[in-house]
């Protein structure tokens, strides 16, 4: 079976607020996570990085959007696999362990995703 080392979560954001640090406070500490800005929040860098230690926090020059920020995630991470995420989603317990579970019953899979619920549909 997979372990939260293979992993690692990766938020990309955009003048997120308030949203972002709630966000990473709902994903378990023993998984790593990358940060891609793309609001080029510079001060915020110094602040995550040193509160969470197992959080890397990439400055964009410009807003590289949403799809271009994971395929340079895909460039920066070193683990097998990635899980994305946007400042705005909070995550159930066990979601990211169920997926992993999941890589061992689809060996030639290119993406897992779980059920996604608004407003709680």
């Amino acid at each position: 079976m997979n372990n939260k080392k293979d992993c690692t979560v990766v938020i990309t954001t955009f003048f997120a607020g308030d949203k972002l640090e709630n966000c990473i406070k709902n994903i378990p500490d023993d998984y790593k996570i990358l940060i891609i800005d793309n609001g080029c929040e510079k001060n915020k860098k110094e602040y995550f990085e040193k509160k969470y230690l197992n959080l890397t926090y990439h400055i964009s020059e410009t807003n590289l959007g949403v799809p271009r920020s994971y395929s340079l995630a895909n460039q920066l991470i070193n683990t097998k696999y990635m899980f994305n995420t946007q400042p705005d989603v909070l995550l159930k317990d066990g979601c990211i362990e169920n997926l992993l579970k999941k890589t061992n019953d689809y060996p030639n899979f290119a993406i897992l995703s779980p059920t996604i619920f608004h407003n709680k549909n």
